[in-house]
């Protein structure tokens, strides 16, 4: 069942779906508030063209976001990667298969599940059957307590092929930048930088 509001998809505004996002996640860290707030407007006044691809989630509380935000802009198709196989986290949190049920009954209630498709691998397998174009690549796999140093920069070349010339990359390693977005930012080379705060790296693919 939907919740109040969710039926009504072309919001206007990032209040409309935080209030959305509040009701189906409870009270958020600001943290996490601030990363949601970046892929709605991102997905929503960034991305023009190609689909929206999501590395890593939990609940898809970022899933949501982005979909929501396609809707008041393109209507981008919102791809999400994860293995949803069990790891425990940079924090030692758990990731079981038990949240990919979470993650969809979610996304359900949200009323985005038209737009949004779970791709339940690993990010090279995923890679090497990819051919669409993206308008906006997102990376939020968490870093795992074994995760090597530049899995972020790694997995950002492996895929970056694919971005298309005007495309956005939005790179979170956990506020702990040795995982990657720091290295990004010395060796970038035909991306602009949008944004470059704690926890929030934006880039633009030069046209």
């Amino acid at each position: 069942m939907k919740t109040n509001g969710e039926s009504s998809l072309k919001h206007r505004s990032w209040e409309a779906v935080s209030a959305i996002l509040t009701n189906l996640y409870g009270k958020m860290p600001e943290p996490r508030i601030a990363k949601l707030k970046k892929l709605f407007l991102l997905a929503a006044f960034s991305a023009k063209d190609g689909v929206i691809v999501e590395l890593g989630t939990w609940h898809a509380a970022g899933t949501i976001a982005l979909a929501l935000g396609s809707k008041v802009g393109n209507n981008l198709p919102v791809y999400t990667v994860d293995t949803y196989t069990y790891r425990v986290g940079w924090a030692s949190e758990v990731y079981t298969q038990a949240d990919k049920d979470v993650a969809v009954s979610m996304v359900f209630k949200a009323g985005v599940d038209d737009i949004v498709t779970f791709v339940q691998m690993d990010t090279d397998k995923a890679l090497s059957k990819w051919k669409l174009p993206i308008g906006l690549w997102f990376w939020d796999l968490g870093i795992d307590q074994g995760s090597k140093e530049l899995v972020l920069y790694d997995d950002f070349m492996k895929w970056e092929k694919h971005i298309m010339p005007g495309g956005y990359a939005f790179l979170r390693d956990t506020y702990d930048r040795r995982f990657g977005s720091a290295y990004a930012l010395q060796n970038l080379s035909g991306f602009s930088v949008i944004e470059n705060n704690p926890g929030i790296l934006v880039l633009k693919k030069d046209e």
